[in-house]
């Protein structure tokens, strides 16, 4: 991930990322990030679904689908 990153950033895209514990080194070469601050994988993985649902749910709903 944080190759890709850093390849998204040479070529001037933009960055966005979901992010667990303290963001770790990707927090430093994104543009902009959510991080869920916990050490429990399972709670990370939970709540980035979660996050995931809703963006699909506005996307759906600016698309009108």
């Amino acid at each position: 991930m944080l190759r890709a990153a850093e390849a998204a950033r040479a070529k001037g895209v933009g960055v966005v990322a979901l992010l667990g514990r303290d963001g770790g080194a990707a927090r430093e070469l994104v543009d902009d990030c959510l991080v869920i601050p916990t050490d429990e994988t399972s709670h990370i993985q939970e709540l980035h679904l979660a996050v995931e649902h809703v963006i699909c749910e506005i996307v759906e709903e600016q698309l009108g689908l």
